[in-house]
């Protein structure tokens, strides 16, 4: 889905105070601040990231140009100088920006690293620039010009370096993400560097390169892997705010360089993000693999990546013998080979043949790494390999070294399949992360007329009845004061993308009970326990009694609640919405709740129609937690009940 946020601007005009400056405020149409400019001339421009928190705020002076106030907004710089020659290549600049605009960093320029620091100084039409040298000893200075336009919304440094016979541009993005300010990127990522159809044959490495890739809340992008030669990498880089990223690896003891800007921009059932990177290995480098060198381009894609929940496969494949097959081909092979492997619930691959013999495939389901290693028929010895899984197109590939080549390893669904690139050129932007394909966690239509222990737990009936009987669960309170309670089994649910769960609900208040003027007191609920999150519930209340109590209070309808609170208590704690819509008894309805574990939001839908969005939380990163969920029909008095049909909890739903 491509979402378009189209160019309309609305004006606000304000003069607070005798002598007070006039100010301008400029907002787009989601309604969003994005400049004000005050009669004086000071001029104030917001930037947001891809979920909509406000990332910048650039302060500039615009007509006065010999004033050097500049605002520029402090924190780490990043990014590349990129050279379309041979002399300068691909080089990497830090800078820190402190506040005002003074600066220091570094340039990594061919491996050796140069010291820069400075101040920007205003320029012409409201820019502000630094222009310095770098000596070298017995080479020519390299230049470096940097610049800062205020009314650039990409917030970038750009500019020049350049000795006296080549240039490169200079585009340097800011960190756009802290501990207060999260991305909704974070999580655990698999990628892929594969081997470019455009460069075949001997000359350039055939292998599949591939890497594991985090993201953290504040936005630290950490890459680990190997490329398709099996030249190690390693990096950390800060994410933008626009989700782009720099890779900058000096290789080969400093002959070679893989570069390039990777931006999180999904392409439909191919990649969550992806780059084109520049991949070169001087011819005096030397080494077992493409020794004479090469200068190519390489495809970078990645995978958001879910760690299967035990007993589901790694790859969705299906539930039987043979469902995959294997590829290998290159890395000095006579000829490419294929045959059919089994991938087990357990995350174990299995093979039948005995042509490559000795074949192995171990899959690490925590972190989507494989390894393994065949016998290679024309080295005569055991060829090691490794790779990664691909949730996004639902494979698995990587590579192995031979004499003085690379070759790939694959496991595909199909022989048919095969890994799709991203496509060229320029890639439509998405706000939207695609993930692997929705999988139950939990279902049960209690169609087959017996209470499944391996789903459910009768957590406390107080001998109050809890049963699953003509279709139903039941959770029932048969005695005075003592509630039935039903409880999901331990769950391990994945919190780096939303889960949804439906169900048909049936609700029943019976004999009211007078007291202090009210006659009714039911408060059923659906209460859901997450590790290292305060639980929070759906509640169900037609209550009247108030009690001794300030912080609870009279309900009629549903409410949703946090940190731990119950459906009754005061909406003034914060804790509790105020009835959203009026109680539905003795019907039956569809229920629908949805969690989003990277903004906390619990989303409510009673039969299609949205209730309420309510922050209940979120867990402290996107790693996969315990979850238990809880049922309860409580009152006074006796004859009340919650019974429920057709459950469902999906993960990426």
């Amino acid at each position: 889905m491509n979402i378009h946020v189209f160019a309309i601007t609305f004006f606000l005009v304000i003069a607070v105070g005798r002598g007070s400056a006039a100010t301008v405020f400029e907002y787009d149409v989601l309604g969003r601040l994005t400049t004000s400019m005050r009669s004086d001339d000071l001029k104030t421009v917001y930037t947001y990231d891809l979920t909509g928190n406000r990332t910048r705020k650039v302060v500039s002076k615009v007509n006065d140009s010999s004033r050097g106030d500049l605002a520029i907004a402090s924190g780490l710089y990043q990014g590349l100088a990129q050279s379309v020659g041979d002399t300068l290549g691909d080089s990497l600049l830090k800078l820190s920006v402190g506040t005002g605009s003074s600066f220091s960093g570094t340039l990594n320029f061919h491996g050796a690293i140069y010291q820069l620091k400075g101040a920007f100084v205003a320029g012409e039409g409201g820019v502000f620039v630094w222009n310095g040298s770098i000596h070298r000893s017995g080479l020519p200075d390299l230049i470096v010009s940097l610049r800062f336009d205020p009314s650039d919304p990409s917030g970038a440094i750009t500019g020049t370096l350049s000795d006296d016979t080549d240039s490169a541009t200079i585009a340097l993005s800011r960190a756009g993400f802290d501990a207060k300010h999260p991305t909704a990127l974070a999580g655990k990522y698999t990628v892929l560097l594969p081997a470019n159809p455009d460069f075949p044959g001997d000359p350039y490495p055939q292998g599949d390169g591939y890497a594991l890739l985090s993201v953290t809340a504040a936005g630290s992008v950490r890459l680990t892997g190997k490329l398709g030669d099996g030249s190690v990498i390693t990096q950390s880089a800060p994410l933008s705010a626009d989700g782009r990223f720099a890779v900058h690896l000096p290789l080969y003891k400093k002959r070679g360089v893989l570069a390039g800007w990777i931006d999180f921009q999904p392409v439909n059932e191919v990649s969550d993000f992806n780059g084109t990177l520049h991949w070169t290995k001087s011819d005096t480098a030397g080494g077992p693999l493409y020794a004479t060198g090469f200068d190519l381009e390489v495809d970078l894609m990645g995978s958001r990546f879910v760690p299967p929940v035990a007993g589901h496969r790694i790859l969705n494949l299906e539930n039987s013998a043979e469902n995959g097959v294997i590829f290998l081909g290159e890395g000095n092979l006579d000829q490419a080979l294929n045959f059919p492997a089994t991938l087990q619930a357990s995350n174990v691959v299995q093979s039948a043949v005995t042509t490559p013999k000795a074949f192995v495939l171990t899959m690490t389901p925590s972190t989507g790494f494989f390894s393994g290693s065949f016998f290679h028929p024309v080295t005569k010895k055991t060829a090691v390999f490794s790779g990664v899984v691909f949730q996004k197109q639902n494979l698995a590939t990587g590579f192995f070294p031979g004499l003085d080549k690379a070759g790939y390893v694959s496991l595909h669904r199909t022989a048919t399949s095969a890994l799709l690139l991203p496509p060229a050129g320029v890639i439509t932007p998405s706000n939207e992360i695609t993930h692997p394909p929705a999988f139950t966690l939990l279902q049960d239509d209690f169609d087959d007329g017996s209470f499944d222990a391996s789903k459910w737990f009768v957590a406390d009936n107080g001998d109050s009845r809890v049963a699953e009987e003509s279709g139903v669960m039941k959770v029932e309170t048969t005695i005075t004061d003592k509630a039935g309670t039903l409880q999901t089994k331990v769950l391990t649910v994945p919190m780096d993308r939303p889960w949804t769960l439906t169900r048909r609900v049936l609700l029943h208040r019976d004999t009211p009970y007078s007291y202090q003027g009210g006659n009714k007191f039911f408060t059923g609920y659906m209460r859901f326990f997450i590790d290292q999150v305060q639980p929070f519930s759906v509640s169900y209340c037609d209550y009247d009694y108030s009690g001794d109590s300030p912080n609870s209070l009279p309900k009629h309808g549903f409410v949703l609640t946090r940190n731990g609170a119950g459906g009754t208590a005061n909406p003034n704690t914060g804790n509790v919405t105020a009835e959203l819509a009026a109680l539905i008894l003795d019907q039956w309805f569809n229920e629908r709740v949805t969690y989003d574990p990277y903004t906390g939001l619990l989303r409510y839908y009673v039969n299609g129609n949205l209730l309420s969005e309510f922050d209940v939380g979120k867990p402290p990163d996107s790693s996969p937690r315990s979850m238990y969920i809880e049922f309860q029909a409580y009152a006074w008095w006796t004859t009340h009940w919650q019974h429920f049909d057709d459950f469902v909890l999906k993960s990426g739903e």
